[in-house]
């Protein structure tokens, strides 16, 4: 599976402004490419924070988690870029203190936000099954993008 797709859309217009060729293709990322995207997320990407809810059903539109019931800042602040043969992996990953939250639940979903409020869910994530995480439990959470096959 590519985390990222690309495409090119190509059109020829004739000296009047007609339309005269056009076609789409694929294309792909280099592998210094896919490394490069991942020093930019990692250094300044934009996401700060995780949360985790106990809910499902988000989509590809859906701009929050269903039922969040936490949402933190990323451990460090920001992610991390991999190294050597990893470096086209960024990780992103969040402790949650054993109070956090102060109520047992069983967690459903998580995601990634670029603020510690409002409807900016940039990833989405289905923990099936949930996680039972008591009280007295911390829980560390680690996300792996993979830009690329390589």
């Amino acid at each position: 599976m590519k985390l990222i797709r690309s495409r090119v859309i190509s059109r020829m217009y004739d000296k009047y402004g007609k339309l005269d060729d056009w076609f789409e293709c694929e294309n792909f990322l280099t592998e210094f490419g896919e490394a490069h995207l991942a020093q930019i997320i990692a250094g300044s990407g934009g996401i700060t924070h995780m949360g985790i809810g106990t809910m499902t059903g988000a989509d590809q539109t859906s701009t929050e988690l269903v039922e969040q019931r936490s949402r933190q800042a990323l451990d460090g602040g920001t992610p991390l870029q991999g190294t050597s043969g990893d470096d086209n992996d960024v990780t992103f990953s969040r402790t949650f203190a054993a109070s956090d939250p102060a109520i047992e639940y069983t967690f459903t979903e998580a995601g990634l936000f670029t603020a510690s409020s409002g409807m900016n869910m940039v990833n989405y994530i289905e923990l099936s099954p949930g996680r039972l995480k008591e009280t007295s439990m911390s829980w560390a959470l680690d996300i792996i993008w993979t830009i690329g096959a390589s």
